[in-house]
């Protein structure tokens, strides 16, 4: 499971405005993905998030922010990449591309493709872009067997 945090820019107005925190996850080898509008990136406010919607037997991937450090005692693995060093740590093997790329194709579809958002909606926005990521292809079907319809 790759996780990780940036603030977000919430206009296309020309002035850089820092938004709030969002923190993302995605498992590998799957479409499962999660994001989340968060005040603060640090441990107490990451990790129940991370206890709640990840499997404790997955190996986290991350960048090596300092809320991350212990998450070994919380779940199977914990393999950190130093970003200053390499995109791709040489021993392991390990990286945080996929939810890179992942998240570079939700900010072009929530801020330059809707032209930025406010942020009582971001949130939803986020869950959209997921659900759409994950059942690509599906959406409809899925939407409606959720809502108990037939298709």
């Amino acid at each position: 499971m790759e996780i990780n945090g940036n603030n977000i820019r919430i206009n296309n107005f020309g002035n850089r405005v820092d938004g709030p925190w969002v923190f993302r996850m995605a498992e590998q080898g799957s479409r499962k993905v999660k994001m989340f509008l968060v005040e603060k990136r640090d441990r107490d406010t990451l990790l129940p998030l991370l206890l709640k919607h990840v499997d404790t037997q997955s190996v986290i991937v991350s960048d090596g922010w300092k809320a991350y450090c212990g998450l070994i005692l919380y779940f199977c693995g914990h393999n950190v990449v130093n970003h200053s060093e390499n995109f791709i740590d040489p021993t392991t093997g390990c990286h945080t591309q996929l939810i890179e790329c992942i998240w570079s194709h939700a900010k072009l579809k929530i801020m330059a493709n809707k032209r930025g958002t406010i942020i009582s909606l971001l949130q939803s926005h986020l869950s959209f872009f997921c659900f759409c990521y994950r059942f690509k292809g599906s959406k409809f079907e899925v939407f409606m067997r959720l809502l108990g319809g037939e298709h």
